[in-house]
């Protein structure tokens, strides 16, 4: 499908306008060129499907002519995959207190286990919100589980009441499926709790549902702190 090489080209160029080399396949011979880390894209799995009647997509705002216009065509969902190979061995040892200041300043750690080059601990590079201190979106995992959630809820609710009315009934049957959707969450792990789901109409417009909900993710296990009191 053309499509399938247009979403795979699209990451390619994405990665290299960031530095990273990139490639669309990864055969040795070109992987032998490289003297540094190179990323290889596919594209594992994909779906095309009708979204609405005669194709209708929704609506979107065109900057340039100022005003909202109309979408038509398919909704295609893809699995992207990218492997990254040619991380040698590391240059220098950090110690714990080391790690400690690198993962406040939004640096990812790696270490070397049996030849194997691997995280310490995913990080991101924001530290800081309007020029202070937040921790908040600092762990990979986190902005990773917020990147799980409200799409398998949102592709829960579009698979199910795609045709569906504004009505009591389906509103409630909405809030079932996000508490069901939610659930499953929890049992994965994937989040800790999550609050009261709520589903109203929007007072600017009957035809939009408008559903709310807060969840608390489940964070990782980094660091395991010993104490010791030992009797003689």
């Amino acid at each position: 499908m053309r499509e399938l090489s247009q979403i795979r080209d699209a990451v390619v160029s994405a990665l290299a306008a960031e530095g990273m080399a990139a490639l669309d396949a990864y055969p040795d011979q070109r992987a032998r060129r490289y003297g540094c880390p190179v990323a290889a894209v596919a594209v594992e799995t994909a779906e095309s499907r009708t979204v609405g009647f005669c194709n209708y997509l929704g609506e979107v705002f065109d900057t340039g002519a100022g005003a909202p216009r109309e979408l038509y065509g398919k909704q295609l969902e893809a699995v992207i995959s990218i492997e990254i190979r040619g991380l040698g061995g590391l240059g220098t040892a950090y110690t714990d207190n080391d790690i400690d200041l690198l993962v406040r300043g939004g640096v990812t750690p790696l270490e070397s286990t049996a030849g194997t080059v691997s995280p310490v601990r995913g990080i991101t590079t924001r530290t800081t919100t309007g020029g202070a201190a937040d921790t908040t979106w600092r762990e990979l995992t986190t902005i990773l589980i917020v990147d799980d959630v409200i799409p398998a809820v949102r592709q829960a609710l579009r698979s199910k009441f795609a045709r569906a009315k504004n009505t009591a009934q389906s509103r409630s049957a909405i809030r079932s499926q996000v508490i069901v959707e939610l659930e499953k969450k929890v049992a994965e792990e994937i989040i800790d709790s999550y609050g009261e789901v709520t589903v109203t109409t929007s007072e600017d417009d009957p035809t939009v549902c408008l559903v709310e909900f807060s969840f608390a993710v489940a964070h990782g296990l980094n660091q395991i702190y010993l104490t010791v009191h030992i009797t003689v």
